[in-house]
């Protein structure tokens, strides 16, 4: 069963991608306004905000990909963990990380902070109405760390010296390697960089927050990137460009959460790796190379 979630998780992940992958800037509708006609969270002496990101669907390479909506809730508290309440006003079978809770008008429990938990609704027979990702977050700052990994990026150079845009990629891997302190000799940073942000900040935000330091470029919107200094999508492949990840401590070595970087709230000490991909399958690797 977890590992059916964990597919999921990364089906969605990439549906997102894919359908903005579709154009530079394909249509994105964005939502702070919560449908507690589905679900409605408030937390005493806390901040719950939340967020709808609708991307729309399109065809890439023969194959059509549907629009996704993804669903947040960060909840930002003083305290080592928030009471939440939660109204399920259609009596849907709730869930938290896997484990059924209640099908009440109304339920209550206490969630950890600096951490990510899966709330889930579903029908009596068993099918995912909605999900949602809830981030418990301290209410004033957040320590994060974050790195950009251009492993893929430097095997295509690698092996495609002959090819017409060649010099182009090159180009723009050495000045986004020279933007972040130099990429050893298989494309990932010397040192990876620690920000402080404020509660609530995304892996987008601690993005721009890298960018603004170190005068990267980032192209694409507010919810997608298109990319970093020139290196950019479709430059090394079809369906290459830029994802992020954090990374775990078994195989494959990282997870690839379900909502789009602009939506994932950052917790207290998560490192968030920006990826280069040339075929999806290829980011394990990234993760995991090492020098020789």
């Amino acid at each position: 069963m977890k590992n059916l979630k964990k597919v999921f998780a990364v089906i969605m992940a990439l549906a997102m991608i894919f359908a903005l992958s579709v154009t530079a800037f394909a249509a994105t509708t964005v939502s702070t306004t919560e449908d507690t006609s589905v679900l409605k969270v408030t937390s005493s002496g806390n901040t719950v905000t939340y967020q709808a990101v609708t991307v729309d669907g399109g065809i890439k390479d023969g194959v059509s990909y549907p629009s996704t909506t993804v669903y947040t809730y960060c909840v930002k508290t003083s305290n080592s963990t928030a009471t939440i309440k939660f109204t399920n006003p259609q009596h849907y079978y709730m869930y938290i990380d896997g484990m059924y809770m209640s099908n009440g008008y109304t339920f209550t429990t206490v969630l950890a902070k600096n951490a990510h938990h899966t709330i889930e609704l579903k029908t009596s027979g068993g099918t995912v109405y909605r999900s949602f990702d809830l981030a418990v977050v301290d209410s004033t700052s957040v320590n994060v760390s974050i790195e950009i990994n251009c492993y893929n990026a430097k095997n295509w150079l690698n092996n495609n010296s002959n090819a017409s845009n060649y010099a182009t990629v090159l180009s723009a891997y050495n000045t986004l390697s020279t933007h972040v302190g130099g990429f050893n000799s298989i494309g990932k940073m010397s040192a990876v960089v620690t920000l402080n942000l404020p509660a609530g900040s995304t892996a987008m935000d601690a993005l721009n927050a890298l960018a603004s330091a170190d005068s990267i470029t980032v192209s694409g919107s507010s919810t997608y990137v298109s990319g970093l200094d020139g290196l950019n999508a479709s430059m090394c492949g079809s369906w290459s460009g830029w994802c992020y990840v954090t990374p775990t401590s078994s195989s494959p070595y990282y997870n690839m959460p379900s909502v789009g970087a602009a939506s994932y709230t950052l917790t207290e000490g998560e490192h968030i790796i920006w990826v280069y991909t040339c075929t999806y399958s290829d980011i394990g690797a990234a993760i995991t190379a090492t020098t020789p």
